[in-house]
């Protein structure tokens, strides 16, 4: 049995309620703009940054493993890899689906109060600075500085309603991309560069086909995502916010909140190893 104070802080409050019903708005819109092909452009620019993520998590597995990391590159079809030199390719590999889950976790729970968005916001920065730091590609320079200028613009400007819809639209993206590319690279389709048919080919793994390794990490992002809500709701749960102006929280922004808003490699992802 729960005590009584965590139950009551269970409960969400009316902007948490929110929150809760914009991201799942943003799940359905992300599900049909992802099947509608002739809209799934719209996703582009959120579809890299999350393959960013994904490969950035890869790197930085890759050097706590003591790897000689050599670049992290990000294709504008949608697919990735980094290369590398050592390491631990046990940890690495599963890196990519299990960090890009965390960092969609964790912008998922900045993004429920609006000074965590502000520090999420800045990770971004700092992940899109990390992928430009070992990229030698020209449209991984040009994506990334892009994506620093606008977010960088953005935080200058103080839009707080801005930044709290982007770290939750990119938190739902990270944090249920590697559900929708495991299910069209492991479900629908066996491809053989992705992280679960390689992981699945290595010694003491074997006995695991990749779909079912992909579907272990199907279930984490599932449960990540879930849990990052619930601590969400448990730790910024206050009941004020419901009167308090400070702690507002529009589903979509009124005219009276709009002019408040200054005050309050190929379609899946992969690695290469030389």
């Amino acid at each position: 049995m729960l005590p009584s104070g965590i139950k009551a802080r269970l409960k969400p409050s009316k902007s948490q309620t929110k929150i809760i019903i914009t991201l799942v708005i943003f799940s359905i819109i992300i599900c049909v703009l992802w099947e509608v092909k002739s809209l799934s452009w719209i996703l582009w620019p959120f579809k890299i940054m999350t393959v960013a993520l994904h490969e950035i998590s890869h790197a930085l597995m890759a050097l706590c493993t003591g790897a000689e990391l050599k670049r992290i590159v990000v294709n504008s079809n949608e697919g990735g890899h980094i290369v590398y030199v050592g390491g631990n390719s046990y940890l690495i590999i599963p890196a990519g689906y299990i960090g890009s889950t965390i960092f969609g976790g964790l912008l998922i729970f900045c993004g429920f109060s609006p000074t965590t968005s502000k520090i999420a916001a800045i990770f971004i920065i700092l992940c899109m600075g990390g992928t430009l730091y070992y990229s030698n590609g020209f449209f991984t320079f040009v994506f990334t500085i892009s994506v620093i200028l606008v977010v960088g613009y953005i935080l200058y400007i103080k839009k707080w309603n801005i930044i709290q819809y982007f770290v939750l639209f990119l938190g739902i993206m990270s944090g249920l991309y590697s559900l929708w590319d495991i299910l069209e690279d492991v479900v629908k389709r066996r491809i053989e560069n992705s992280d679960a048919s390689q992981f699945a080919e290595l010694p003491g793994t074997q006995w695991l086909p990749a779909q079912l390794w992909g579907f272990i990490w199907l279930m984490f992002s599932v449960l990540t995502v879930i849990m990052s809500v619930i601590l969400a709701i448990l730790v910024f749960n206050k009941k004020q916010d419901e009167y308090q102006v400070e702690d507002e929280w529009e589903l979509l922004p009124t005219r009276r909140s709009l002019s408040n808003l200054t005050v309050s490699t190929d379609d899946n992802f992969g690695f290469g190893v030389i």
